[in-house]
């Protein structure tokens, strides 16, 4: 699922991804409201579009900035322990993305969510998930703005760093 520059609601899914590389990330969000097309005609985006499409001259005006809303709940995001990928991934380059991301199942990705921020705010509140078996990080932020990943099940009631001990006391799977 790729969301760019617009507001939604993700829910109720069974999302899955097969263990070849490259395959991508379960859902990304973006936000690059402000940004003009800079590059040949095409986006000027850190991470790639998922249809490389050339722009007209009037698509490429700077727009104006605004805030972002995402709703993400209710899913089944199974990824196949992949580098570089990512159970939900929110980056934003201009203004605010603000996403809440609830009461899902994410495992078995690099990293299970992701709040990227550049020059705009990802304000990410992640609660009630259960994020287990990533294996980079189960939430991983950047940026400035303190996010808020409570009350979610990361694969041990001790949470996830004795989660983490105690594979690496008994091995890997």
């Amino acid at each position: 699922v790729y969301v760019q520059d617009g507001d939604a609601n993700v829910l109720d899914n069974e999302i899955s991804n097969s263990a070849a590389p490259g395959t991508g990330d379960a859902i990304d969000i973006v936000n690059t409201t402000a940004f003009a097309v800079t590059q040949g005609g095409k986006k000027d985006l850190r991470r790639p579009a998922p249809l490389d499409v050339k722009m007209s001259a009037q698509q490429a005006q700077p727009r104006t900035p605004r805030s972002i809303d995402v709703t993400i709940s209710g899913n089944t995001l199974v990824g196949a322990d992949v580098t570089n990928t990512a159970g939900v991934y929110a980056y934003s380059a201009s203004s605010i993305l603000t996403i809440a991301v609830t009461d899902n199942i994410v495992r078995d990705w690099d990293y299970g969510i992701v709040a990227d921020e550049d020059s705009g705010g990802v304000s990410m509140a992640a609660n009630d998930n259960c994020i287990l078996s990533n294996v980079t990080n189960g939430f991983f932020a950047t940026g400035p703005t303190v996010q808020d990943a409570t009350n979610n099940w990361w694969g041990d009631a001790t949470g996830p760093l004795e989660a983490l001990k105690q594979l690496i006391d008994t091995g890997l799977p």
